[in-house]
Order: structure tokens, then sequence, then C-alpha cells
């Protein structure tokens, strides 16, 4: 079941918005080096969640890349970005970074 903000938030990226971080009420994070796990789920070298880096630790088996950690996504994509900046899951928006823009982010503490 989606909550009250994520069900606004949709509506309104459904309707062509633009998404502003300061202008959004439901909860936010940030997805780094990110790729498409199956149809609906993304994951990533890792994430940041309310300011915390966020990393869940696979084997090799499970993502086929030994020693790399992915922070999978929980809840499926509602709607991605065509220019690939943001997807809506249905716990939170996720801004999307590639592993480039992710150096940046480290380095800068962003």
């Amino acid at each position: 079941m989606l909550t009250n903000e994520i069900q606004d938030l949709l509506l309104r990226l459904r309707g062509g918005w633009s998404p502003m971080a300061d202008e959004i009420a439901a909860p936010q994070g940030d997805l780094v080096d990110w790729n498409f796990l199956g149809r609906d789920r993304l994951r990533g070298a890792y994430g940041i969640v309310d300011g915390e880096r966020v990393m869940k630790f696979y084997s090799a088996g499970d993502n086929g890349l030994p020693g790399r950690h992915w922070a999978h996504v929980s809840a499926p994509v509602l709607i991605i970005d065509r220019r690939l900046e943001w997807a809506l899951c249905q716990d939170r928006l996720l801004w999307l970074y590639d592993a480039e823009e992710g150096r940046k982010i480290e380095y800068l503490g962003g």
C-alpha cells in the first residue's frame, strides 16, 4: 500500500512535474552506480538514505561480481525518469547517480 505522500508524488510526476528535492514530502534517498535488477527493480554500488550510507552484502553468485557490494532497492519502481535522473519506488523517491557522479559526491561530502 502506498502512503499518501507517495500517491501524491506519483500523480504529480505522471502529470509531467519535474521533482525538486525541497518540494517533496515523501522520503528520499540516493542510489549511486546503479543499474536495473530485473524489469522493475534497481540496484546500486551503494545508496545514501537519510544521510546514512546503506550497503547490503551479497555473495558473488548473487550478482556475478566477486567482492562487489550492492544496495538493493526493496520496493518495485513505480515510475522512472526518461533521463534516468530519478525513480519513484513504493517507499521513497531515489535520485540516481552514475559511478562518476558518485565519486564526486563522495569527494565533496554531499
